[in-house]
């Protein structure tokens, strides 16, 4: 007698029923501005900033670099990242900008600093926030970011027990 297709059957619906979120979001941060420190200095000209865009530890996006100007402006800039909430994560994350100034061709970029913000989500309710950059220079200005949430739709036809039965027949 053959067991072998029913246990595997139960076990890869155990793994579906455990995989499958009960809902999903995006974060997005957008719109990013503000004003950075000048680490180039009097003769170099101005910084060439970028953002690198941090949620809950992962890297979401950058922005492009702005070149020669220490008030950045990314108004069409967005990034997101999908997250399925869990004790963890709902409704609250960590958003980080975290600030670099672009070098010469060859030359590592200058890390300015970092923004961070906890982002208490609710859909259809955009925030924006702003907060300095906390870094290596002193007095340093900081950045705004609007963050919001979508929710994902999560499929549920095609997910029943009778398709999952077919797959072992």
């Amino acid at each position: 007698m053959n067991h072998r297709r029913p246990i595997l059957a139960c076990l890869v619906l155990s793994l579906t029923l455990v995989a499958l979120p009960a809902a999903a979001v995006t974060i997005f941060v957008e719109n990013i501005f503000g004003q950075v420190a000048d680490t180039d200095g009097f003769l170099d000209g101005d910084s060439d900033p970028f953002v690198e865009v941090w949620i809950d530890g992962v890297l979401a996006g950058t922005t492009p670099t702005d070149a020669a100007t220490n008030l950045p402006a990314w108004p069409a800039y967005s990034c997101s990242l999908p997250i399925t909430p869990s004790v963890g994560n709902t409704p609250l994350v960590t958003v980080e900008l975290r600030v670099w100034d672009e070098e010469q061709p060859n030359t590592p970029s200058q890390y300015q600093g970092a923004v961070t913000f906890q982002y208490a989500w609710q859909p259809g309710m955009p925030v924006t926030a702003s907060g300095p950059v906390v870094g290596p220079y002193p007095n340093n200005p900081g950045l705004t970011a609007t963050m919001r949430v979508e929710l994902d739709a999560v499929p549920v036809a095609d997910s029943g027990w009778g398709r999952l039965k077919a797959m072992f027949r």
